[in-house]
């Protein structure tokens, strides 16, 4: 799809991460799926980790699978 830039701090952070989880060279755009860019549960546990010490915040393992977009999960 087309690139859909973060549009606050938090939606920022989280493409940041996702993007180093990943290990991708091009921006994650806020609308792209974790799991269609290459994510599986054991990057979505890291993911959840760096969250958690990043951005202080808890997010469940069942979040990222029902919200797998940035703009969803910085909306949780």
């Amino acid at each position: 799809g087309e690139y859909a830039a973060p549009r606050s701090e938090t939606e920022a952070k989280l493409a940041a991460i996702w993007q180093d989880v990943l290990g991708l060279s091009q921006p994650v755009s806020i609308r792209d799926d974790f799991f269609e860019l290459g994510g599986h549960s054991l990057k979505a546990t890291q993911l959840m980790a760096r969250i958690q010490k990043q951005l202080d915040a808890s997010v469940t393992l069942s979040e990222v699978f029902a919200r797998p977009t940035v703009e969803m999960l910085a909306g949780y």
